[in-house]
């Protein structure tokens, strides 16, 4: 199952991920660690250390095994869906929505206007038969210096005060009155 697939509705591609899943022995990987092996959608990548830590996901810093590019790389991780520990807000559309934004930005031709990492996997886990709407997700994407969007938004806010509305509260709804504010 593919989650940028468009030519199978979403209900059919859960379908049958679950059955391919549970079809077959599937195990989950092992959890991410200094120093491990991770396999995410055919490719491998050898971890060097946590990045950050955020409400929905920790990122990690990684290199490729086994390819012609040597790219410093990001190895993203999220459980998403509906299970113990998983947060309202961390869905499978928020992560496919990820993955399409990526591939959307890699596939702009000309000159890119904002740094943003290029997908190299993906990959997804359903945590199985116990946590039947549970799913693991991993993404590997080329390693971008950066900030978090909420921060530069914040920092740009800095230089145009005077165009800038800085809302009291830092949720979903206050990041688009912000970047209204900028582009009003």
């Amino acid at each position: 199952w593919s989650p940028a697939d468009s030519s199978v509705d979403e209900g059919q591609q859960l379908r049958q991920h679950r059955f391919t899943a549970w079809g077959q022995v599937v195990e989950l990987p092992p959890p991410l660690s200094r120093a491990l092996l991770a396999r995410i959608g055919g490719s491998c990548y050898m971890l060097e250390g946590m990045l950050g830590q955020g409400t929905y996901a920790c990122v990690w810093a990684a290199c490729q095994v086994q390819s012609t590019e040597n790219v410093p790389a990001a190895i993203k991780e999220m459980r998403c869906g509906v299970g113990a520990g998983i947060l309202p807000g961390a869905t499978l559309e928020r992560a496919q929505f990820e993955v399409s934004v990526m591939t959307a930005l890699a596939a702009e031709p000309g000159e890119q206007v904002m740094r943003a990492p290029r997908m190299l996997s993906h990959q997804w886990w359903a945590e199985g038969p116990h946590e039947p709407g549970a799913y693991l997700f991993r993404v590997a994407m080329t390693r971008c210096e950066g900030m978090p969007m909420e921060h530069w938004l914040h920092r740009r806010c800095e230089h145009e005060a005077s165009q800038c509305q800085v809302p009291e509260e830092s949720d979903a709804s206050s990041t688009r009155q912000l970047c209204a504010s900028l582009l009003g």
